[in-house]
């Protein structure tokens, strides 16, 4: 098997973690801002637990999740403090008639806690506790990341309760801090549960505390900033709009834009055609956008007629006979009507392993049943971060947004490359030999098919296959464009400064040069300035791009 050379832009910061299950309860009182603080940076000790090495991270304090502990009964409360497993529990359940149940971090379905039964008399103990539920029958513990829901009769009593543990992961900017500091909208897209809150608060931190932005929180039940009028240290200096019931959110959106002067604004669980339309509104006033919503892949979004808009909607078009025929398609076909509201999207499939899509042209490709080229984020077994630019194949030819299924088999490798400000990573790709490597993930295989590599030959500098956050820097999309037949006898050019070959073949002797340097299809070069090439062009640039 190829070994895969490994290469991340993070460092994790593990420590020890006392564990004293015998401790007392932290009361459910809201905290100052001094032993807030502290309490944070306790939190920001890292605990690598055994999950590490399947891909996954926790870190707590005991403060903090006994507070959340105190609301439980007191049998299930001790048996979750002396549990091994507590640094990777996720949420417990309390549900009338049933016997409470913990979700873990890794495990698949729940485990009961305890045999007996949870009784009225127990839910109504973590009621008081807890205090008043919103209308999204929603509530917190002051000064935590905590989330409790309930779960009602039709007559509006309490039967059930959700105890969702929040933690705050600072390594999980480094999945996306390239993508940050090029300061476009990103929408972030997972199931339930994946961590698309836990992210959306590293986002806020790293903005407002390392990139020195004036961000402004729009937190709709209090999930990204914490329970209480003091937001919790974990969002950094960012300031936190609270938002009186989900119906009012996108009237708070705007309400932030207005009167707050933001440069960034984080919206979490987009859901309703207002709160898209505030996006929208949003964006064209020039401020950077960080959202998530619910979904597995970018077809969800292209499919849900609520949501559409943030990828710039979908509209039937006729087209001619001409171009059907040119398609392979029908008369009748789907087109992007408008730009995206979020230039780049990420799906979180699993907590370490994320699909970037720059939207318009992943859209376009879907809807024109071709392979999106995206960038596969996720961490290797050192819990460093590795970035493969990947084509997915997806099981039909016709654009009818179904899942990626094809099976496509390449050999890969990975080398190091610069992403973003000076930011290291590591791009894998097409590699020689035989040996092949695949990427599974639920019975979907997705497959490096680029390698990036930096070359220099007789004073001409060859990226090949370059980043995307490298074209998109240098502006490539807008360069002029122009290209040529094959030709039988050599040309005269005189190179400019660089340029970026998308198709065809060429050979280039720089200076009257014997030797060639030959330029492919994806590279992008730079020519020292006043230097004259014969060109031998072996076929058609029909994509050519220079930089004047």
């Amino acid at each position: 098997m190829l070994n895969i050379a490994m290469a991340g832009y993070s460092k994790i910061i593990s420590a020890t973690v006392n564990i004293n299950p015998l401790s007392q309860p932290h009361p459910l009182a809201l905290r100052t801002r001094n032993s807030h603080s502290r309490l944070f940076r306790r939190q920001c000790k890292m605990h690598r637990s055994d999950s590490i090495c399947t891909g996954t991270t926790t870190d707590y304090t005991d403060d903090d999740i006994h507070s959340l502990l105190q609301i439980l009964p007191h049998d299930v409360r001790d048996k979750l403090l002396c549990d091994s497993k507590r640094a990777q529990l996720l949420e417990v359940t309390l549900d009338l008639g049933r016997p409470p149940q913990a979700c873990y971090y890794g495990d698949s379905g729940r485990r009961d806690i305890r045999k007996t039964e949870v009784l009225m008399e127990e839910l109504e103990y973590a009621q008081n506790a807890i205090g008043e539920f919103g209308g999204d029958n929603r509530a917190g513990i002051a000064g935590t990341l905590h989330r409790i829901s309930a779960i009602r009769n039709k007559n509006g009593d309490v039967i059930g309760l959700t105890c969702r543990v929040g933690r705050a992961f600072g390594e999980q900017i480094d999945m996306v801090r390239d993508l940050l500091e090029y300061g476009k909208s990103i929408l972030f897209l997972g199931r339930p549960g994946v961590g698309k809150t836990t992210v959306m608060r590293a986002i806020s931190r790293a903005l407002s505390d390392e990139l020195l932005k004036r961000v402004v929180i729009v937190d709709t039940s209090n999930e990204i900033g914490g329970d209480g009028d003091i937001p919790h240290p974990a969002i950094g200096s960012a300031r936190r709009l609270q938002v009186p019931g989900p119906s009012t959110q996108h009237h708070v959106m705007i309400e932030a834009v207005e009167n707050h002067m933001p440069e960034v604004i984080i919206v979490d669980e987009i859901s309703t055609k207002a709160e898209v339309r505030a996006c929208r509104t949003i964006a064209q006033r020039g401020v950077m956008l960080i959202g998530s919503a619910h979904g597995k892949r970018l077809q969800n979004i292209m499919k849900n007629p609520a949501l559409s808009d943030l990828i710039g909607g979908l509209e039937a078009v006729i087209v001619s006979d001409k171009e059907a025929r040119i398609r392979n398609s029908k008369k009748s076909i789907l087109e992007r009507k408008a730009a995206p509201t979020f230039p780049f999207l990420i799906e979180m499939r699993e907590r370490d392993y994320w699909v970037a899509h720059r939207t318009d042209r992943s859209v376009d490709e879907l809807l024109n049943g071709k392979k999106p080229l995206v960038e596969v984020r996720r961490r290797d077994k050192q819990f460093k971060v590795v970035i493969e630019r990947t084509s997915l194949v997806f099981g039909s030819s016709s654009p009818n947004l179904n899942g990626f299924e094809t099976v496509t088999k390449h050999p890969v490798c990975s080398v190091p490359t610069k992403i973003g400000r000076g930011r290291i990573s590591s791009v894998t790709g097409i590699a020689t030999g035989s040996c092949n490597r695949r990427l599974f993930f639920k019975s979907k295989i997705i497959m490096a098919s680029t390698t990036t590599t930096e070359t220099e030959k007789l004073g001409v500098k060859i990226v090949k296959n370059p980043p995307e956050s490298k074209l998109s820097d240098l502006g490539v999309r807008s360069w002029p464009k122009w290209g040529c037949p094959p030709s039988k006898f050599p040309w005269i050019y005189s190179s400019k400064e660089t340029c970026y070959l998308l198709e065809g073949k060429v050979k280039v002797y720089p200076d009257g040069s014997d030797e060639a340097v030959e330029i492919g299809a994806g590279d992008l070069v730079v020519f020292p300035k006043g230097m004259s090439c014969t060109w031998d062009v072996s076929e058609a640039v029909d994509k050519h791009y220079k930089f004047e």
